[in-house]
């Protein structure tokens, strides 16, 4: 019964579903995001805002995690937070299930998912507007990458 459970963890089906997740919290990720730009003003001075780029980061991430700056980004925070989390286990599972085209695939969704998190961090600090559109470029090349992956996974490795 272990090595099933182990086999379907890395199976393909087991990561076109990841892929599919991934895909639907960067959605979900999209939709807060819009809301935030579109309605939502950050205050211009908050824990994060003074400081060198880690301290900032930190400081910044517990504000808006702890719903310093309102439920909108306080959920922005937590599924960027999933998302890091979840594209580097997609490419742990790419990796151990040896499938070429996940792995290229994951592997470009983590870079993206991750630098989008750093913009994310340091425009939440800054309100510099570069900062969102690094952010919204990057999520792109995650959401691509991923959409690739549930695509070209289909086949065969």
């Amino acid at each position: 019964m272990k090595n099933k459970t182990i086999s379907f963890a890395i199976s393909n089906k087991a990561l076109q579903m990841r892929g599919i997740l991934m895909l639907g919290f960067l959605a979900v990720q999209f939709v807060v995001g819009m809301t935030l730009d579109l309605f939502i003003k950050l205050p211009d001075s908050h824990p994060g805002t003074t400081g060198s780029f880690v301290g900032r980061s930190l400081h910044g991430y517990a504000w808006a995690v702890t719903n310093g700056g309102g439920a909108a980004l306080t959920v922005h925070i937590v599924v960027a937070s999933i998302l890091v989390l979840g594209s580097i286990a997609t490419l742990g599972f790419s990796i151990a299930a040896k499938h070429k085209a996940w792995i290229i695939a994951s592997s470009v969704g983590l870079v993206g998912v991750w630098l989008s998190f750093l913009n994310g961090l340091e425009f939440i600090n800054t309100n510099i507007d570069k900062h969102s559109m690094a952010m919204a470029m990057e999520f792109m090349i995650a959401f691509v990458a991923y959409g690739v992956g549930v695509y070209a996974g289909k086949g065969k490795r």
